[in-house]
């Protein structure tokens, strides 16, 4: 449940972090979001597909996996090792997934429940090195990892995105993402309640759009 209280943490968030208010499209959404008050149960359950706990790497990310650790000794611990990968432009979206799920020892499962991210989806990421998702599936591979908002950033700046300080929307995400609540159910729940597209609308949306 959304209580008025959380809508009130993620509404001043917003106020404080928006850099764009002559925008009359997303100040109506501040507004929404100001007079939003959730009192119904969210309903969190995953109808998305799983898959078994196996990782699945090309020859090329284990290539990439033998040079991150041949200079392992450079850095202090994995957090570090991995933020250096993020920042690094030569690594790609999919390398540095899978470097993540690597080095924080987490099961495919792990990133699939969390990130409502189908068997599919997770299919055209380990098979295609050049794998260049929509944005919103790019931020549900941020919450499905659990990364942190700089981390989130940085992972979806190599696809040429990043949650923006003028996008209610993205606010609203790096709100979650930034007090380590990674819960797409709670998310979607608020957008219906303001009337911001969830990310199944958003991706019904661009199909529509090709």
């Amino acid at each position: 449940m959304i209580t008025n209280s959380k809508i009130s943490e993620i509404r001043e968030y917003v106020e404080v972090n928006y850099i764009n208010q002559n925008d009359e499209k997303e100040n109506e959404l501040f507004k929404k979001l100001e007079d939003c008050c959730i009192e119904d149960e969210v309903f969190n359950k995953l109808e998305d597909c799983y898959i078994e706990d196996e990782i699945f790497y090309s020859a090329k990310v284990m290539e990439s996996y033998r040079d991150v650790e041949s200079d392992y000794s450079l850095y202090h611990d994995i957090e570090s090792l991995l933020a250096e990968i993020l920042k690094k432009k030569e690594t790609n979206f999919q390398e540095a997934v899978l470097n993540i799920i690597k080095f924080r020892s987490l099961k495919p499962s792990d990133v699939y429940n969390v990130g409502w991210i189908s068997k599919q989806t997770f299919s055209k990421l380990k098979n295609d090195p050049n794998y260049n998702p929509d944005k919103d599936t790019a931020i549900k591979f941020c919450i499905g990892l659990k990364l942190n908002l700089e981390e989130s950033n940085n992972l979806l700046n190599k696809l040429g995105y990043s949650l923006s300080k003028s996008s209610i929307r993205d606010l609203i995400i790096s709100h979650f993402i930034e007090n380590e609540e990674y819960d797409i159910a709670t998310i979607e729940s608020l957008f219906e309640d303001i009337g911001i597209p969830t990310f199944n609308q958003n991706k019904r949306k661009n199909k529509e759009l090709l």
